[in-house]
């Protein structure tokens, strides 16, 4: 029996009865990216074909279907997104960021070329980094009391959430 790549015996795949807008995962020859569903086209006798948005890459491609499979990766983390931890501050009180402290970060997110510099990587594979505009942001969030020093190593830092969109 032949294997499709994610594992699964081809024959055990059930079909998908596809919807605009729903969340995917497509298998190209660089791997396999995150998407959401464009538009569906064809029909028999032609193989189904799935436009697809890819939501980490920016752009829209044409997939046969039995490249796409259902998931719902997409609405976990939103697109162009990457989790990450802030080298060296912690929320300012009960280990929770403040909604001043996450509309502070998405201002500067926003309205600011900031400067991203990776400076670690955690044990659960989040990136730790540090953001700088004229000044180092994290440093700039404890002046104004919306953060703290961490003090502890990153394996267990608290987990910063990505700006909504």
């Amino acid at each position: 029996m032949q294997r499709d790549g994610l594992g699964a015996e081809k024959e055990d795949l059930p079909e998908t009865d596809w919807e605009v807008g729903a969340g995917c995962v497509v298998k190209d020859c660089s791997g396999l990216k995150r998407g959401r569903v464009s538009r569906l086209m064809g029909s028999d006798p032609h193989p189904p074909t799935i436009e697809v948005d890819l939501v980490d890459e920016g752009c829209t491609k044409f997939f046969p279907a039995t490249h796409v499979y259902p998931s719902v990766a997409c609405s976990e983390i939103p697109p162009l997104a990457i989790p990450c931890r802030l080298a060296g501050i912690i929320p300012y009180e009960n280990d929770v960021w403040a909604v001043t402290a996450k509309q502070y970060l998405q201002d500067a997110l926003v309205r600011e070329n900031l400067m991203i510099d990776i400076v670690d990587r955690t044990a659960d594979n989040v990136l730790v980094v540090a953001l700088q505009y004229k000044t180092d942001i994290g440093k700039e969030m404890i002046k104004r009391k919306l953060a703290r020093q961490n003090t502890v190593p990153f394996t267990t830092g608290t987990l910063v959430g990505t700006p909504p969109y």
